[in-house]
C-alpha cells in the first residue's frame, strides 16, 4: 500500500517532502484524504520513528501541516526524522445549509452524517500510518490549531492511553463560550446538535467538547499549550474581562467559570497549574504565550530565548530558554501502565484508560463519573476512589497485580471527593454502590473468598470465571477495605516477577526473573558456571511462549520457596506458561505476560524500593574520573540508606549508573527516558551490562537543577513502559 504513495525507497536520500494520502473509514467505508510529510532521508525499512498527527482548524484542510508556523513544523519534523500526518476533515454537510466551513473540525463521533465519525477518523488514519510505515507506537503525538487544537485536547483527554503527548495551539477550550458568539449558528451548533438547554444530550456534547471539563484526565498525558495574547478568536487577551481560553485552562486560578451575563455558570474547573501543584508527580505540562493573534508563532514550535514578550516554560536542559512543542514532546513516551490512573467521563462511549475502566451511573446526563486508582505492586494492593460509578474494572496483568493462593489482593475503596477536581464530583451525594470487576487469568483458581472490613461477603456477591472476578453489592459510602483470597484448583502454582522491581507482568526476554511458590526445590543451590545451567539439584524451569515454543530457562539459584531464572532468549511476546519441576518431580505452574521491554531497577535492599543498586561516576574538567557510592548500610536500621550525592562545581559532570533488567531490547536510545525528582535527565547509555547474565545498565547525567533537592525519586521510561521507582539523595 505504501508503494503507490511514495514509491519503494523513493524517499531515501531526498529532502523532506509531502504527499497526498487516501485512507478508508472503519465506520462507514468513506474514502478520506489528508497530507503526509516524510522527513529527509526517510527509510521505510529503517527503525520505527515517531508520528505527529496534526489537526486543522474550522474549514481548513491537512495542508495546514505544511504552511502553519511559517514552515517551522516541517523543519522540526525533518530535523528529528519524524513522520507528520494531517487528515482532512470530512466534507461538511452543513455547508449547504449556510455554514461557511467546507470541511468539518468537529473531531467527535456523531450519528449525524453532517458531522460524521470524526474522532474515529483520526484513529483510522493513525492505524493506516502504523500499517504502512515503521511507526514507534509509543511515540505518537497529537497536535492541532484552533478547532484542531480543541480536537487535540478532547481526543487526547478522552483517550489518554493512546498518545505520548498532545499539543494544542490557540484552541477553543469551552464550547459554551463559542455558543455565545454572534457567529453563524449552523456551524457552531452543528457540532454539538443544538443550543444549551435543548436536551441533556446536547448539554453533554457541549461539555465533552470543552477541554476544561476533562482536564483532570491529563494525569499521565503530557500537554503543551501555545496561545497568542492578542488572540480575539480563541479569546486570550488579558485584562479585557472576556473568556481567556489559554489562561483559564493553564494558569489563571481565579476565574469563576461564568460566561458574561448568562446562566452559563459552572464554577471553577481546575487548571493545569493547580493540578500539578496538588499532584507534583503528575500533570506534566508546558506552555508558551506570545503577543500574536489567532495565527500561530514559530517560537511555540521551536522554542525561544526568554524575553519580555514571551511567557512560557523554561527548558530544564537549557536554562534561559523557553521549551518548544517538539522538544517538549520528544522527551515523552506513551505510558502503558502508570502507577496511578485518573479518568473522568460523561458518556458510555469513553470509559477506559490504561488498566482501568469505569461505567458511570448516569451517562449523557451532563454529570460526570470518575475513578482514581493507584496500584502498589509490592503490597499487591489497589487504592480506588470513585464518584458516580456503577462499575469499575481493573486489568490485573496490565497493572502488574494478581490474585492467587500466595498473593491476596487488597482493595481500599472510598468516594472521590477532591476539591481540585470538578465541583460536580466533589459535591455529589449520589449513593456509591459499585460493582468491581477484576480481569486476569483465574483458570488455576478453585474458589475466591472476599472479606469486607474483615467480614466475608456472601457467595452470591462473588462471581468467578476463568478470565473475570466480579464483586457486587458493595456499599462504599464510607472507606471500605476488601481482601480477596484465592484457593488453588489443586495444582501447585508459581508466580514470576521481575527480580529487580518485584513487579509482576510484563517480563522481558533475557531479563532476570524470580519465581515464588512452595516446594520448588529440595535444597538451596546457586549456579557457579557461565553459561548458566538449566538444572540445579533436579529443579528446572520450562517456559512455553505464546507461539507454543518451549525452552528451558537458565538458572541463577534455587530454593524451596524461590527460583531465580533468566527468561529464555527468543521468548515471544504474549502470555507464557511457566512450569517449575522440583527435585522431587512435582510440577508448579503459572503464567506471565512477556513483552519486548519490561524495565526494572535493582534496589540495594533487594526489594525494588528505596535506594538503588547503583553508583556515581564523576568526570572532572581535567578528564579524571572517580566512582562514588549511592548507598551505605545502616546497622541500626538494618538496611541500606542513601548517601547524598554532591554535584560539585559546575565543571564536574556527574553520572548516575543504574543497574536494571528488561531493557536491552529497547527500540532506540531516544526511547529511553529518565526522570529524577520530576526533572528530565539525559540518558547516555541503556543496554546490556556485559559482565553479568541478564543484567542491564543505564547511564544518566544528573542535571544541576537538582542541586540541594535532597531525597528525589528516580524512574525510567523505556518504550513507554515505566520502571519501579527508587530514591537517591542530592546534596
Amino acid at each position: 500500500m505504501l508503494s503507490f504513495l511514495l514509491g519503494a525507497g523513493s524517499l531515501q536520500g531526498q529532502s523532506g517532502r509531502s504527499q497526498p494520502i487516501t485512507y478508508r473509514s472503519s465506520v462507514d467505508g468513506e474514502s478520506l484524504t489528508g497530507v503526509l510529510w516524510a522527513p529527509a532521508g526517510f527509510n521505510r525499512n529503517g527503525p520505527p520513528v515517531p508520528l505527529l498527527v496534526y489537526l486543522h482548524g474550522g474549514g481548513g484542510t491537512g495542508q495546514v501541516l505544511l504552511s502553519h508556523f511559517d514552515g517551522a513544523l516541517t523543519r522540526e519534523l525533518d530535523a528529528r526524522g519524524w513522520i507528520g500526518i494531517a487528515p482532512d476533515g470530512r466534507r461538511w454537510g452543513l455547508a449547504s445549509q449556510g455554514c461557511e466551513w467546507r470541511t468539518s473540525a468537529a473531531y467527535v463521533n456523531s450519528s449525524d452524517p453532517n458531522v460524521g465519525p470524526g474522532e474515529q477518523d483520526i484513529f483510522d488514519v493513525i492505524d493506516w500510518a502504523v500499517a504502512n510505515f515503521p511507526i514507534n507506537t509509543n511515540r505518537i503525538y497529537l497536535a492541532g490549531s484552533s478547532m484542531g487544537g480543541r480536537g487535540a485536547y478532547i481526543i487526547g483527554l478522552k483517550n489518554p492511553d493512546r498518545f505520548a503527548g498532545i499539543a494544542a495551539f490557540a484552541p477553543a477550550t469551552d464550547m459554551y463560550e463559542l455558543f455565545l458568539r454572534p457567529d453563524n449558528p449552523v456551524c457552531k451548533e452543528g457540532m454539538v446538535g443544538g443550543r444549551p438547554g435543548d436536551s441533556l444530550r446536547v448539554d453533554t456534547m457541549y461539555t465533552i467538547t470543552s477541554a476544561r471539563f476533562l482536564i483532570e484526565n491529563a494525569y499521565n498525558l503530557p500537554v503543551f499549550h501555545g496561545h497568542g495574547t492578542q488572540d480575539n478568536v480563541a479569546f486570550n487577551i488579558p485584562g479585557t474581562g472576556r473568556f481567556l481560553h489559554g489562561f483559564h485552562i493553564t494558569s489563571d486560578t481565579t476565574w469563576n467559570g461564568c460566561h458574561g451575563n448568562t446562566n452559563l455558570c459552572f464554577g471553577h474547573t481546575p487548571t493545569l497549574s493547580e493540578l500539578r501543584t496538588r499532584h507534583p508527580d503528575a500533570y506534566d505540562w508546558a506552555f508558551m504565550f506570545t503577543p500574536v493573534g489567532h495565527t500561530g508563532d514559530a517560537r511555540w514550535i521551536q522554542g525561544a530565548r526568554k524575553s519580555s514578550d514571551a511567557l512560557g516554560t523554561e527548558d530544564p536542559r537549557n536554562p534561559g530558554a523557553l521549551i518548544g512543542t517538539i522538544e517538549f514532546l520528544s522527551r515523552r513516551t506513551r505510558q502503558i501502565s502508570p502507577d496511578t490512573v485518573v479518568y473522568k467521563t460523561y458518556t458510555d462511549t469513553h470509559r477506559k484508560a490504561y488498566w482501568t475502566e469505569i461505567r458511570i451511573t448516569t451517562p449523557w446526563q451532563d454529570v460526570p463519573g470518575a475513578v482514581r486508582a493507584k496500584r502498589n505492586r509490592t503490597t499487591n494492593s489497589l487504592d480506588v476512589e470513585l464518584a458516580r460509578a456503577a462499575a469499575a474494572t481493573f486489568d490485573l496483568p496490565l497493572a502488574g497485580l494478581r490474585v492467587g493462593p500466595e498473593a491476596p489482593l487488597t482493595i481500599n475503596l472510598r468516594r472521590l471527593v477532591e476539591r481540585v477536581f470538578d465541583p460536580a464530583l466533589a459535591d455529589s451525594d449520589e449513593p456509591l454502590e459499585p460493582q468491581l470487576v477484576l480481569r486476569g487469568d483465574f483458570s488455576a483458581i478453585r474458589r475466591v473468598t472476599v472479606l469486607r472490613d474483615g467480614a466475608p461477603l456472601p457467595s452470591s456477591s462473588v462471581q468467578l470465571s476463568e478470565r473475570e472476578l466480579a464483586i457486587s453489592r458493595i456499599s462504599a459510602g464510607a472507606p471500605t477495605v476488601l481482601t480477596i483470597r484465592a484457593e488453588a484448583s489443586g495444582a501447585r502454582t508459581v508466580s514470576s516477577v521481575s527480580a529487580a522491581s518485584f513487579h509482576g507482568s510484563p517480563l522481558a526476554q533475557e531479563s532476570i526473573v524470580s519465581a515464588f511458590g512452595t516446594n520448588l526445590a529440595t535444597s538451596t543451590l546457586a549456579a557457579s558456571t557461565v553459561p548458566l545451567p538449566t538444572s540445579l539439584g533436579g529443579t528446572a524451569v520450562k517456559v512455553r511462549d505464546s507461539a507454543g515454543i518451549e525452552r528451558l530457562a537458565p538458572l541463577f539459584a534455587v530454593s524451596p520457596g524461590q527460583v531465580n531464572y533468566q527468561m529464555p532468549l527468543g521468548t515471544a511476546a504474549g502470555t507464557a506458561t511457566i512450569a517449575v519441576t522440583g527435585g522431587d518431580g512435582t510440577v508448579s505452574t503459572g503464567t506471565a505476560q512477556v513483552a519486548v521491554v519490561a524495565p526494572g531497577l535493582f534496589a540495594a535492599n533487594a526489594n525494588g524500593q528505596g535506594v538503588p543498586a547503583a553508583a556515581v561516576l564523576r568526570v572532572r574538567a581535567d578528564g579524571s574520573q572517580s566512582s562514588e557510592p549511592v548507598a551505605q548500610f545502616d546497622a541500626a536500621q538494618n538496611r541500606f540508606v542513601a548517601v547524598p550525592i554532591d554535584l560539585g562545581p559546575e565543571s564536574d559532570q556527574v553520572f548516575l549508573i543504574l543497574f536494571a533488567t528488561g531493557i536491552r531490547y529497547r527500540s532506540s536510545l531516544s526511547a529511553v527516558g529518565a526522570q529524577i525528582g520530576g526533572v528530565d535527565a539525559p540518558v547516555l547509555f541503556a543496554g546490556a551490562q556485559g559482565s553479568f547474565v541478564g543484567l542491564d545498565q543505564v547511564n544518566v547525567r544528573l542535571p544541576r537543577s537538582l542541586l540541594g533537592r535532597g531525597a528525589v525519586d528516580v524512574r525510567l521510561f523505556v518504550d513507554g513502559q515505566p520502571s519501579n521507582t527508587v530514591q537517591i539523595s542530592i546534596r
